[in-house]
């Protein structure tokens, strides 16, 4: 049933949403503001539809108004989401070969690494570079945690 409209064209070009940082308060008023102001979701024909004893009715007749109407309050109710994520929660940019496994301990674990590497000092002696193996170890031993547990 239903129309079959391709709503999205290339999913991979859809925003990735970071949802640790989203300010779920304002998703909520800004979802609830959207539907508000939806026409098809808002309409006496909808709303019918969402009586318990005719919405079986309805749902066993292949009707074809019908199956528009909710075609439209779902495209209409996905926009609304959409909406209200794109003003609440801020996206992460994807680059050419994103790793969703990446953290912000990894990150810090690398910085790490990295200052200990440039103070390693020129007499290069096995003690000198000790804390950067050290770090060096530590933190591959977190990729491998972090892309085991992803």
């Amino acid at each position: 049933m239903g129309t079959k409209i391709e709503l999205v064209s290339n999913p991979t070009q859809l925003a990735h949403f970071n949802t640790d940082k989203a300010n779920w308060d304002l998703f909520a008023s800004s979802l609830q503001s959207n539907i508000v102001n939806s026409r098809v979701v808002n309409s006496k024909e909808y709303t019918t539809i969402l009586d318990t004893d005719y919405s079986t009715q309805v749902l066993q007749n292949d009707d074809l108004p019908i199956t528009q109407l909710l075609d439209n309050a779902a495209t209409e109710v996905t926009t609304a989401i959409t909406r209200a994520a794109k003003c609440s929660i801020p996206t992460t940019t994807q680059g050419a070969r994103p790793k969703s496994w990446w953290s912000q301990e990894l990150k810090t674990l690398r910085k790490d690494m990295m200052r200990k590497q440039r103070n390693i000092s020129s007499d290069s002696s096995y003690y000198s570079k000790l804390p950067y193996l050290q770090a060096k170890n530590s933190y591959f031993l977190a990729i491998k945690q972090a892309k085991r547990d992803h």
